[in-house]
């Protein structure tokens, strides 16, 4: 795959409420990314979520 993610988190300080974002987007590069098709997809968003509960 090619491309960027970006996580950003924030604190809001007159609550202390944390919020967490993750925004992504990519390309398939090789013929491996390629053959995967939609499940490269899935595969990353299921990724950015473990991220997200991580946080």
């Amino acid at each position: 795959m090619s491309g960027e993610e970006r996580f950003a988190v924030r604190c809001d300080p007159m609550t202390s409420v944390v919020f967490a974002e993750v925004l992504s987007f990519s390309r398939p590069a090789t013929w491996a990314s390629k053959a995967a098709g939609p499940l490269g997809a899935v595969t990353q968003r299921f990724i950015a979520q473990r991220y997200l509960r991580a946080v």
